[in-house]
């Protein structure tokens, strides 16, 4: 699997290959032009965007198959609507296993963990509140146990910044050694003893947000075991989000990206005034 992010294809690419194409971008002018070359080429191509787009005007006059996404989505509510498709193709292909089954599962699953974590519920039983919280005061440090927990990292930093916070994020094992450095608890042996808390409230300490994976490599679960305990030798605070147990992969990539989209969302609200909550 190559990802593609210009609008023209690697020059190898040929029959025996397809194009997953996917923006949710309507006036989007790169992956058209893929899907263009695509076709052109023999490929097998299939389409995922908005409707009435630049997308699905290229799968259409090029006669291959193209799923439109329902209108009026934020960027941040449409990955599951731009995954699913993604999957499904794949599974047909034979690039991943069949995922029907783990796809309606995982549905069951996010509707379950939205009901968990609502907005009216309750903070103590509510562990994206309570995670948002946790975040509220920290530089957050969020390191993934797999491949998928790092794809939830990634998106978790980004929607964080869309909430106005700077994330660090990465996977084991590189992330230990390149984010190691940012886990040193020093902060808090230079604190000032005498600093008034409420006009100078001090730079933010870092937090090791650790996203475990529970299909994880029995030597990633050790590495992440001994990054925690590091953390707590030199008083450095950690949470802990772990995927679903017993759900397939895309339940558990869904477990994991359903919590930490609920949190970033909560960290925004706690950083936006009562005036700019009844604007929006």
């Amino acid at each position: 699997v190559v990802r593609q992010d210009g609008p023209a294809l690697p020059v190898w690419a040929g029959a025996t290959d397809a194009v997953l194409a996917v923006t949710q971008s309507p006036t989007a002018a790169a992956v058209p032009a893929l899907v263009d070359a695509a076709a052109r080429r023999g490929l097998t191509v299939l389409g995922v965007g908005a409707d009435s787009s630049t997308l699905h005007e290229a799968c259409g006059r090029n006669r291959v198959p193209f799923v439109a996404l329902p209108g009026g989505r934020l960027p941040r509510a449409a990955l599951w609507g731009l995954l699913a498709p993604l999957l499904v193709a794949a599974g047909e292909l034979g690039i991943l296993p069949r995922t029907g089954e783990d796809l309606a599962r995982t549905a069951d699953l996010l509707d379950a963990l939205a009901e968990q974590v609502r907005p009216t519920g309750e903070t103590y039983g509510n562990p994206a509140k309570s995670l948002a919280l946790d975040l509220a005061e920290s530089q957050p440090v969020l390191i993934g146990t797999s491949a998928a927990a790092g794809a939830a990292a990634r998106r978790m930093a980004g929607q964080l910044a869309e909430a106005g916070r700077v994330a660090l994020w990465g996977t084991l094992p590189a992330a230990a050694t390149r984010l190691g450095g940012l886990l040193a608890g020093t902060g808090a042996a230079s604190d000032d003893l005498f600093r008034d808390r409420v006009e100078d409230p001090g730079p933010a300490r870092p937090r090791l947000v650790l996203i475990r994976d529970g299909g994880e490599a029995e030597h990633m679960r050790a590495l992440a075991d001994e990054l925690v305990a590091d953390c707590g030798r030199r008083g450095v605070p950690v949470s802990e989000v772990t995927a679903e147990e017993g759900a397939g992969p895309v339940g558990r990539l869904g477990s994991l990206t359903g919590l930490l989209d609920f949190t970033a969302a909560y960290v925004g609200i706690a950083g936006t005034s009562p005036q700019q909550q009844e604007d929006s």
